[in-house]
């Protein structure tokens, strides 16, 4: 009689199911079965998800580093954060700031409209990353026809909200 089981299913096949659950849901697999535990922790392309989705990053499937590279990068970017300390040494400026949003690589940056409180322009750049291979790139809305008092972008869906000011501040 033939065993059956999940555990009996070649390990290809089971990390290729581990890799479409999500970052809980493998966790729990991970302490619930000490093969599975074992298959994840040995797995490299699965200890790079568990991370990735741990850290709140997106992959970039276009990337031709190898996933041990990957892995290596983003170890070292975590490892970097968790050791940044800030500066306690803050002076306040009474300059306008600039209207700003950073998502996913993309850092948007408002640019004023006529020295007012309103930005009438968007300049985005998308930040170079050698762990992506992707090189720093710019573009821009440069006239947006309204007086925007607040934004904010999701590079997901390709997306910039404008919060209108009614009147020019």
């Amino acid at each position: 009689m033939e065993k059956s089981g999940l555990l009996h299913l070649p390990t290809e096949v089971l990390v290729a199911i581990i890799q479409i659950l999500d970052l809980r849901d493998t966790i729990a697999l991970s302490q619930i079965c000490r093969g599975l535990n074992s298959i994840i922790r040995d797995t490299l392309a699965l200890q790079y998800k568990i991370e990735l989705e741990s850290s709140d990053i997106a992959d970039d499937q276009r990337s031709r580093l190898p996933i041990v590279r990957r892995l290596e990068l983003l170890r070292r970017q975590n490892r970097v954060w968790h050791e940044w300390m800030p500066s306690t040494d803050f002076k306040q400026s009474n300059a306008r700031l600039p209207t700003y949003d950073f998502q996913k690589g993309i850092l948007a940056i408002g640019k004023s409209k006529d020295n007012s409180s309103t930005t009438g322009a968007i300049e985005f750049h998308r930040l170079r990353s050698s762990a992506l291979d992707s090189p720093h790139t710019v573009w821009s809305c440069d006239d947006l026809e309204v007086n925007v008092k607040d934004f904010t972008t999701d590079p997901d869906q390709d997306l910039t909200v404008l919060l209108e000011s009614p009147v020019p501040l």
